[in-house]
């Protein structure tokens, strides 16, 4: 039986603006979401371009996630219009001051994988509104983008 963040993240990552953005996404990028410290997933990009969301977590995502089942509802309470308000959301959550409403991001991979694995992709699907809101935040290019994302890198 699937558990209640199962449930909830399928929910997620099922909406119509998500699967727009996973679907530039280079075959074999993983990324593993954290459920409230204990639950752990993985989403699985196919070679025949499917995503798959596993219960197990993989050895070495590209990315992981961690945030609250409460922020996760949160998320799903909205129907996104496009990615740009999806993505504002996000960052959002991950400068938020409150930890119950945060989004922990945890990069394990360099810029160069990053880039030819899609995510960078997905920024420039976000469109420029997206790209306006994080240059509000001081991330004006791709060069502070990448600086930010150095914050996030998993020093292991």
């Amino acid at each position: 039986m699937a558990s209640n963040a199962h449930d909830e993240l399928s929910r997620f990552f099922a909406q119509t603006v998500c699967v727009s953005a996973l679907s530039g996404l280079r075959a074999g990028s993983q990324l593993r979401v954290v459920i409230d410290g204990a639950e752990s997933f993985t989403l699985n990009k196919e070679p025949v371009g499917t995503v798959l969301l596993e219960s197990e977590p993989q050895s070495s995502p590209d990315l992981t996630f961690t945030l609250s089942l409460k922020a996760l509802r949160e998320l799903n309470g909205t129907e996104w219009a496009d990615l740009c308000s999806l993505g504002i959301a996000l960052v959002k959550k991950v400068i938020a001051p409150e930890e119950a409403e945060r989004l922990g991001v945890k990069v394990h991979v360099g810029p160069w994988d990053l880039f030819t694995k899609g995510y960078f992709t997905i920024l420039t699907q976000a469109g420029p509104g997206f790209m306006t809101f994080l240059a509000s935040k001081g991330l004006v290019g791709i060069s502070k983008i990448k600086q930010a994302l150095e914050r996030f890198k998993d020093k292991a």
